[in-house]
């Protein structure tokens, strides 16, 4: 089993060198993986880099992030459960997982 640390506990963007020295103590306290929070406004730069730095500390960028009701994966609306929306959703999650 891996362990991550979820850094929605630290803010809804940790791309600043601010969060640098959190990360390597997470990485010297023993977590294997990074949950970097991903909203609609990210910055895929500064994401990049981010996972570019957790790489070099050896620790797994994961990326979480949280749905509103109408754009829910598992919602039981046909407009967003049409083969076209899940579509959609999955090469936005592919770009996000890229990043």
């Amino acid at each position: 089993m891996k362990l991550g640390m979820n850094m929605l506990l630290w803010s809804t963007d940790v791309t600043g060198p601010e969060y640098l020295p959190v990360f390597e103590m997470l990485g010297d306290a023993g977590y294997d993986g990074i949950e970097v929070p991903i909203f609609g406004a990210a910055d895929l730069g500064a994401l990049r880099r981010l996972g570019e730095h957790l790489d070099g500390l050896g620790l797994v960028p994961l990326g979480v992030t949280a749905c509103a009701q109408d754009d829910s994966p598992i919602s039981t609306d046909p407009a967003w459960s049409s083969p076209v929306a899940a579509s959609r959703r999955s090469r936005h999650a592919s770009s996000c997982a890229r990043t």
